[in-house]
């Protein structure tokens, strides 16, 4: 499902929700994924990203789910930020080294 933020007729920002399979690699059941989430730099801090997520939420629900599941840099504070004060909690820590040049 794809969902698209207006400000008037101007989009302004979109989130990308789909149901994906139980994950043995990501030790998970099967649930709804938000795999994007995006808001124009000139549109944030209006609300617009909590309002895309509440909606992420909603068809998760309406998709089967129980659960949202997304993934978040650790450099994205702001993101994070939203995410924690909507209810969502760290489950995993992803670790890489580079290797090699």
């Amino acid at each position: 499902m794809l969902l698209i933020a207006q400000a008037g007729s101007q989009p302004v920002g979109y989130a990308f929700v789909r149901m994906e399979p139980m994950s043995l690699v990501e030790l998970r059941g099967a649930g709804a994924w938000l795999h994007d989430i995006y808001v124009d730099p000139q549109a944030r801090s209006g609300g617009i990203g909590r309002r895309l997520l509440e909606a992420a939420k909603e068809v998760a629900l309406a998709l089967g789910s129980t659960s949202l599941m997304l993934s978040a840099s650790t450099h994205n504070a702001a993101a994070r930020q939203l995410f924690e004060r909507s209810g969502l909690r760290p489950t995993m820590v992803e670790m890489r080294i580079e290797l090699g040049a």
